[in-house]
């Protein structure tokens, strides 16, 4: 039987157990050196001086040698240039495109979608946004989660929701992660959207157990088996949130305290799969 996902795949994506995603490559590297040798002339020299202005580790001649350049990078320096590199030719583009509007590709777009791709292929565990800010890729699952939970929130109802879970996962970048920061702002994303659902001011234990889960069984409930798992999967997401509280609230100690990142991620992919559900339910309602 055939399989679609292998059509066009390289043999070695398709077959080789890659291991676990990399923090860095030399192979990634290699291939950003040689886009950026075949890509970057006209204006080399003027990436360079913008590099060295905005990171002081990039010289203003790297541009006679960009292997030699990007070798002596760490790995977050690394990162960051990819996202400098993407605000350089975004800058460009969006002038070019005002005093001569064209379908002519966008440097921007181009560095954007290779730098993408090069990641997936060389199974280094970081994703690109939009802007190519680098962040982290945590496993398959969480990604195709939060990818998911994103087009249910394309709706224009939930676009205050859909910013604040945006934000939970742009505090995982690698260069600043604030693990404390994706918690709060993953819980507002959930607040928003219950308070778009029932009448409540704050998403607590008791909205939680009563309001939502009365929305939920109305909405979805046709036996008494879904009525009772519904009734356990709204008690489980109250006593959820009391814990979460202890991370939005402030700790009588003289250091903050922040959940490490293992526990953000499952707080993320939590909290990524109720706001899936409670969407389901909402939709119901408003029909």
């Amino acid at each position: 039987m055939s399989n679609k996902k292998q059509l066009g795949q390289r043999f070695s994506h398709a077959y080789q157990d890659r291991g676990t995603p990399q923090d860095d490559s030399a192979h990634f590297r290699g291939r950003l050196i040689a886009y950026m040798n075949s890509r970057f002339s006209d204006q080399k020299f003027e990436l360079c001086s913008y590099l060295a202005v905005e990171t002081g580790f990039v010289s203003q001649y790297a541009y006679l040698n960009w292997e030699a350049a990007i070798g002596t990078l760490n790995t977050v320096q690394l990162l960051d240039l990819i996202t400098l590199v993407w605000r350089f030719y975004a800058a460009r583009d969006n002038l070019s495109r005002r005093l001569s509007p064209s379908s002519i590709p966008r440097a921007s777009d181009e560095w954007l979608t290779f730098v993408g791709r090069s990641l997936a292929e060389e199974n280094l565990g970081y994703r690109v946004d939009a802007h190519c800010g680098v962040h982290y890729l945590v496993d398959d699952e969480f990604e195709h989660s939060r990818i998911a939970t994103l087009r249910m929130l394309a709706n224009p109802r939930y676009s205050a929701v859909k910013q604040a879970f945006e934000d939970a996962h742009d505090f995982l970048s690698p260069s600043s992660t604030d693990t404390k920061a994706a918690v709060r702002s993953v819980f507002e994303a959930m607040e928003i959207l219950a308070r778009l659902m029932v009448e409540t001011k704050n998403l607590n234990k008791y909205c939680a157990q009563n309001q939502l889960k009365k929305a939920a069984i109305a909405a979805l409930a046709t036996d008494p088996a879904t009525n009772g798992v519904l009734s356990a999967t709204f008690d489980a997401l109250g006593c959820w949130i009391d814990g979460i509280h202890l991370y939005r609230h402030g700790q009588s100690t003289q250091d903050p305290i922040a959940p490490p990142i293992e526990l953000t991620v499952h707080i993320l992919g939590t909290a990524a799969s109720y706001i899936r559900l409670l969407i389901d339910i909402d939709q119901k309602k408003t029909g």
